[in-house]
Order: structure tokens, then sequence, then C-alpha cells
């Protein structure tokens, strides 16, 4: 889905996301580490409950703070998304 997209930056409607069903679903927290939304509401909710990454509990949460500043965090950032995406290539 997002690597279709037209442009670098895009923004998907929850409709989007819906009618794509992502196998995987990447949510960043808020500055501070707070989630925006948990998983166990995203899998209580009618609709989000029955998109494929919800169900087979392939959402992950991801620090806002580490992949959204530039700065050498950035480099912890990409290690908790290739940790949420390949954990078996980590000890």
């Amino acid at each position: 889905m997002a690597g279709d997209a037209p442009f670098q930056w895009p923004q998907f409607s929850i409709e989007e996301v819906v009618s794509a069903d992502p196998d995987i679903i990447i949510v960043q927290t808020m500055f501070g580490g707070i989630p925006t939304i948990s998983i166990e509401d995203l899998q209580a909710h009618p609709i989000w409950g029955e998109i494929d990454a919800v169900s087979q509990g392939s959402v992950y949460l991801v620090d806002g703070d580490l992949v959204s500043r530039s700065g050498p965090r950035i480099v912890d950032g990409l290690e908790a998304l290739a940790r949420a995406l390949h954990p078996e290539l980590f000890d």
C-alpha cells in the first residue's frame, strides 16, 4: 500500500487502510512514547478487528521520537522497525 503511493509522505484514510487489508500495520507513538491508539482498541473495533494485520497480531508500535525527528536517533528508529518486522534476526 505505502510502496505504491505516488508521493514520499503519504497519508491514508481509514477507508483506504481497511480496503487495502494490509498484512502489517506500524503505528508510531506520539512524542514521549504515548500510543495514539492501543492494539487492544484496534482488535476490539468491529471494522479494524477484521483487518488481517490486526487479527493476526501484526500491528507494531514504534517510538515516534525515533522515527519522526531527524538526527542520530533515526538509526535507533530503523532498528526498532527492523526488530518489529524481522525479530528472528535479533538475539
